[in-house]
């Protein structure tokens, strides 16, 4: 089945007054805010057309598994109906960088099962380990970037 790999927070969800908490690692407070995020449209825009030609959506994230119920409502209230799409998430606990954690995700539930046309992330980091694996990858934004703009 074709696919394309989207990120959710700097990417599909804006989640700019988050990132505060996250600089200062504090994850309760960040994962508090997650039904609050506005949408970035452009996004929407992409999965939604994605979704019309069929494809599978595959959030990919680097949001711990406690964060799910929250995640899923947030994506049913602000998708289309239509959008069949796959949530998956780091096990909770798990500290290590993001792009390992969607390294081992990609290895482990999405190679060999899905085709990737393409992946939409903010992190020069995740960007880059997807072209490692030979995908197409589109960067949004430079979350490092962002973050040092933030007050």
């Amino acid at each position: 089945m074709k696919a394309i790999i989207v990120d959710l927070d700097g990417t599909l969800c804006d989640s700019t007054s988050r990132h505060l908490h996250a600089q200062l690692q504090d994850w309760d407070k960040f994962y508090a805010g997650i039904p609050y995020d506005p949408i970035n449209e452009w996004c929407k825009n992409i999965v939604e057309g994605y979704a019309y030609r069929n494809y599978k959506i595959l959030f990919v994230t680097g949001r711990s598994e406690r964060a799910r119920k929250d995640t899923t409502q947030w994506l049913n209230s602000n998708l289309i109906s239509q959008v069949n799409y796959e949530l998956m998430m780091r096990k909770d606990g798990d500290l290590r960088p993001t792009w390992i954690v969607k390294q081992e995700i990609y290895s482990s539930q999405i190679a060999g099962a899905y085709e990737v046309e393409l992946c939409i992330d903010d992190m020069q980091d995740q960007c880059d380990m997807w072209r490692n694996l030979g995908l197409v990858a589109l960067q949004c934004a430079n979350y490092a970037m962002v973050n040092s703009s933030i007050k």
